[in-house]
């Protein structure tokens, strides 16, 4: 068992296999809106497509090396792949610029921001 805080603070028991999902389920996400492969994915984090394939579907856990690589690969930090979300301390520039933005235009801004990651990542 492991321990997992929730949003209100409270540590509450969660299993590991459970917690491999989710993280699994965050990487594929991730991916997915980056328009990867996991071909791609594998080839910048420096590992098997059958590794990612297995940590997405949550049938294995990663070491901390690896967690490192894919956060970098997907450009996000390994907060946001463990809790699903940044942690405070470690919000990014960009935030307060989009949210200083209408619903509108942060629409745009976060489509522009998209294409721009997809672009880098060919």
């Amino acid at each position: 068992m492991l321990e997992k805080m929730d949003e209100m603070g409270v540590y509450m028991e969660i299993e590991k296999g459970t917690f491999d999902k989710q993280i699994g389920r965050r990487i594929r996400e991730l991916r997915e809106y980056q328009h990867l492969t996991r071909e791609k994915l594998a080839e910048y984090a420096d590992t098997s497509v059958q590794f990612i394939a297995d940590i997405e579907c949550g049938r294995k856990g990663m070491t901390t090396y690896t967690l490192y690589k894919l956060a970098e690969a997907l450009h996000v930090s390994t907060d946001y792949i463990i809790y699903g979300k940044e942690k405070e301390a470690n919000s990014t520039k960009i935030a307060p610029l989009l949210d200083s933005l209408d619903d509108q235009h942060q629409e745009i801004a976060e489509r522009i921001l998209q294409l721009y990651i997809q672009a880098i990542n060919q």
